[in-house]
């Protein structure tokens, strides 16, 4: 789930990257922020998996 949303928001920021695509400025920002905190709870997952030796992933 959170690598999902993670994509989705990289492919809306690859989007706001054409010229014909225009959002507004308080979604651009609200976008990049709820991408970096989404990055940054996936990188701190990983990390708590790691320091206790348990697997991050787990196929369903």
């Amino acid at each position: 789930m959170l690598l999902s949303a993670i994509v989705v928001s990289g492919a809306l920021i690859v989007i706001k990257n054409f010229p014909y695509i225009h959002f507004s400025d308080g979604f651009i920002i609200g976008l990049d922020l709820f991408h970096l905190a989404g990055v940054m709870a996936f990188l701190m997952s990983n990390l708590v998996c790691r320091i206790a030796k348990k697997k991050w992933a787990v196929a369903t």
